[in-house]
């Protein structure tokens, strides 16, 4: 993972729809295969003011901060429930929402947008998008 991020403004990741492709920690790589999903399982869209996007079938929302450094904080995070549930094989749509509060910065690489997590035990964690 890159963390040349210097060429890039946060304006540049905004207003486009980012779908989640792989999250990466030290032990493991999980692939979210778009082949085989049938719909745009985890994703991410950050506006100027807020984000969007779904986790399985449910939406969500929230505010974000944008620091010096690529730092970046997600808050005031509301989902909106659906009755269904459909989850991929090796990742949970509770693990995509708990790292996703708990994003601390972001990185573009190869055209792939990054944000830095952590697990529970404090690891980090990188969330992988592509558009």
């Amino acid at each position: 993972m890159n963390t040349n991020a210097s060429n890039f403004v946060f304006s540049d990741i905004q207003g486009r729809h980012w779908n989640l492709i792989e999250v990466k920690n030290k032990s493991t790589t999980i692939n979210i295969d778009r082949t085989k999903v049938p719909i745009d399982i985890f994703t991410i869209k950050f506006e100027p003011v807020h984000l969007t996007g779904t986790g399985a079938v449910n939406f969500y929302s929230a505010s974000y901060v944008v620091r010096k450094n690529q730092t970046l904080s997600i808050i005031r995070f509301a989902r909106i429930l659906n009755d269904t549930l459909y989850e991929t094989e090796n990742f949970t749509e509770y693990e995509y929402f708990w790292y996703l509060k708990r994003v601390n910065r972001w990185n573009i690489c190869d055209k792939k947008l990054e944000l830095y997590t952590y697990d529970e035990n404090g690891a980090r964690v990188v969330l992988i998008f592509s558009q």
